[in-house]
């Protein structure tokens, strides 16, 4: 027996939880509807299998929009609040600095000072806001509004200001790039399932968008980098054929690509079906225009 096993990932960048997710569709429709094409193309599963699984990737890599500008700085911001380790509770027995990301007032949260005052002594929780990362001389929350920020701080939150107006400089580099980077994703398992397959994407349908292949190709994260951010596995074993595939991206969620490629599998599933209603399958011509791998496989 051979099925899909879709294993759908991403990060929570707020909270650094992997949060799951599953597609909402029947996979029963898509196994169904393979066994069908299995039989009418005389071939077996497993030899169908991987073909179909990257051609929902491509499908859906056409389908989804680049990541809007406004979400990529929302990532660039959450980031650099990561990387400059400024986030998160306060530690114990340490004056600190902790900072609540992506929540009111403004897009960064507030920030809270914990002042250790001696051995059994409470911590006092002196809150001010970061002031969209500006340099900041006066306290701008509680009682103390107003107030000149003591020195200490002041240079901590400047000090700070400088460190993420330099990482953001740097992101800001790679935004145009990091638009294609979620299309690039799905573009990346489609890769692996044909270098594990045997076959090119070039050899399946639908092909990636003639206007998104170089963007897609030259995507990178925010930081510049080119990491795989995708994966699939294809095994054997106990007589059952697997096709595994994986997406970590961070912004699934927000996205919803487990819905859009929940949709891609319900579409390939139903164009089966249309084909086998309306004789595609009686001529080789419309088979391999529908499924241009078949000839691909005898040559």
């Amino acid at each position: 027996m051979a099925i899909l096993i879709i294993a759908l990932r991403g990060d929570n960048m707020a909270t650094a939880i992997p949060v799951k997710f599953s597609v909402k569709v029947d996979l029963a429709i898509h196994r169904a509807a393979t066994r069908m094409l299995s039989y009418k193309l005389g071939l077996s599963v497993k030899e169908i299998l991987p073909y179909q699984v990257a051609s929902l990737c491509v499908s859906t890599a056409n389908a989804i929009k680049p990541d809007e500008i406004p979400d990529i700085y929302r990532i660039m911001r959450t980031k650099a609040l990561w990387r400059l380790r400024i986030n998160g509770k306060a530690r114990k027995g340490i004056d600190s600095t902790a900072i609540n990301i992506g929540v009111r007032p403004a897009p960064y949260g507030r920030a809270w000072r914990t002042v250790h005052r001696g051995t059994g002594d409470p911590p006092i929780h002196i809150p001010y806001h970061l002031g969209n990362f500006k340099p900041q001389t006066r306290w701008t929350t509680g009682k103390s509004s107003g107030k000149p920020l003591p020195s200490n701080l002041r240079d901590e939150h400047n000090s700070i200001v400088s460190a993420y107006g330099a990482l953001m400089a740097n992101m800001e580099r790679n935004v145009d790039s990091a638009r294609y980077f979620t299309k690039r994703s799905f573009i990346d398992i489609a890769k692996e399932i044909g270098r594990q397959g045997g076959f090119t994407l070039d050899q399946i349908k639908p092909k990636i968008r003639v206007k998104d292949r170089s963007k897609v190709e030259k995507a990178t994260t925010i930081m510049g980098e080119t990491r795989v951010n995708g994966n699939a596995f294809i095994n054997q074993t106990q007589g059952k054929f697997y096709v595994r595939i994986s997406n970590h991206f961070p912004t699934w969620k927000e996205r919803r690509l487990d819905a859009e490629f929940g949709k891609q599998i319900r579409r390939q599933a139903n164009a089966i079906k249309r084909q086998t209603e309306n004789d595609t399958f009686k001529y080789l011509r419309t088979v391999t225009k529908a499924y241009p791998w078949i000839k691909a496989r005898q040559t």
